[in-house]
């Protein structure tokens, strides 16, 4: 893998770095690889993800236009709705090293609540059924397949936690996830996304879908149950099937070989039990960059729905409000065309009172309002027990 920068990092404990950002770093990840930090904003990439063209012109030309020493890096997110404007920059200082070994305790066990961090919010649990019921009218009407409706909470709380104790928090917590912050203006969008929308290294591209979820419980034995219980779910299968064959057909006309499992495998998250597929193939032009690929899949199907127009456009009905960066795309790309891109799920916005958590869940033919209701209060608790955790 090409060196990003010229400050490459042989130590993997960012714990002394991280504790600077308070209010949170222009732009943090930590993958399973890599760890990269852009301490300055740099020039920004306008555009949306609706004219994938313009943008990634953009950004060839803004990579091409870095001083040979300095980083040749474009980071940052792209929101749900893909006419609203990319979130994406050429750092001017970045930071990076391998795999991110956070000496940050693992925290107590999930207890379900915190004295001050709960997700009691009878008005929006009940739109929200709402609106899964009408979802489930349009799928038996056949206009969905499939749609991806999200919850967002609001918590007060007595101080702004600290975004870099978070992130530590976030990482000992998740370590095979992508670790995530963008700063946006006073606040920071934060998060441990278990869900790899692409990664590409040279010619080489790699996809690992998510859906058809469980919590996860405490005791092996109920887990045992709970996982045979996902892998023979008719509805959980098909909902994942849903996922995985829109990505390879989007993948397909891109690559010369593509191969997955017929049958998902199980991934764990310390709150959530996954069905999941990885999908590696080969380019058919290894000039198609990582940026480029997200940008086809986005939005996948994990979360916004089938027919994906129709999807979004009853999310934006019925959700009533803009989902901003979360259910879009975060990470990074070099000069290469390398990087990594993680589904922006697992997530919350940070501010100076508060945070705003997100959550979603799949609903197909035979979802149960109230399961997929519990299913995104499971969800959160990636986000609430960290914020436990510093708060």
């Amino acid at each position: 893998m090409a060196v990003l920068s010229c400050n490459l990092q042989n130590n993997t404990d960012w714990s002394a770095t991280l504790e600077r950002y308070r209010q949170g770093p222009p732009f943090f990840i930590a993958t399973p690889s890599r760890t990269l930090l852009a301490t300055r904003f740099g020039m920004p990439i306008e555009g949306c993800a609706a004219q994938p063209n313009d943008v990634l012109r953009q950004v060839h030309a803004a990579l091409e236009s870095r001083p040979a020493q300095g980083p040749r890096v474009v980071v940052g997110a792209l929101p749900f709705d893909s006419s609203r404007a990319v979130q994406l920059f050429c750092p001017s200082e970045v930071e990076e090293s391998g795999p991110y070994l956070s000496s940050a305790p693992r925290g107590a066990p999930i207890s379900g609540c915190f004295p001050r961090l709960d997700l009691d919010s009878p008005h929006q649990d009940a739109r929200f059924l709402s609106g899964v019921t009408r979802a489930l009218q349009l799928i038996e009407a056949g206009r969905l397949e499939k749609v991806v409706l999200a919850q967002a909470i609001d918590l007060d709380l007595e101080h702004g936690p600290h975004v870099g104790h978070l992130l530590q928090c976030l990482r000992a917590q998740h370590p095979q996830g992508h670790i995530f912050a963008q700063r946006c203006q006073e606040s920071s969008l934060v998060g441990a996304s278990p869900e790899l929308l692409i990664a590409r290294w040279g010619s080489e591209v790699r996809s690992t879908p998510l859906a058809g979820s469980r919590p996860r419980p405490r005791s092996e034995q109920q887990e045992r149950a709970i996982i045979e219980e996902l892998l023979c779910s008719d509805k959980d299968q098909r909902e994942h099937r849903l996922v995985v064959e829109e990505i390879v057909s989007r993948l397909r006309p891109l690559t010369q070989v593509l191969e997955y499992s017929k049958r998902p495998l199980i991934f764990k998250t310390p709150t959530m039990l996954h069905l999941g597929t990885p999908i590696v193939g080969k380019l058919s032009d290894p000039s198609v960059t990582s940026l480029a690929l997200a940008l086809a899949l986005h939005p996948t199907p994990a979360v916004c729905g089938l027919p994906p127009r129709e999807a979004a456009r009853f999310i934006a009905e019925v959700e009533g409000t803009e989902r901003g960066l979360f259910g879009g795309a975060v990470g990074y790309m070099d000069a290469h065309g390398d990087g990594e891109w993680a589904v922006t799920i697992r997530c919350a916005q940070v501010g100076p009172r508060g945070a705003r958590l997100f959550a979603g869940a799949g609903v197909v033919r035979a979802s149960e309002p109230a399961q997929e209701l519990q299913e995104i209060k499971s969800k959160m608790t990636t986000m609430l027990r960290a914020l436990g955790d510093v708060s």
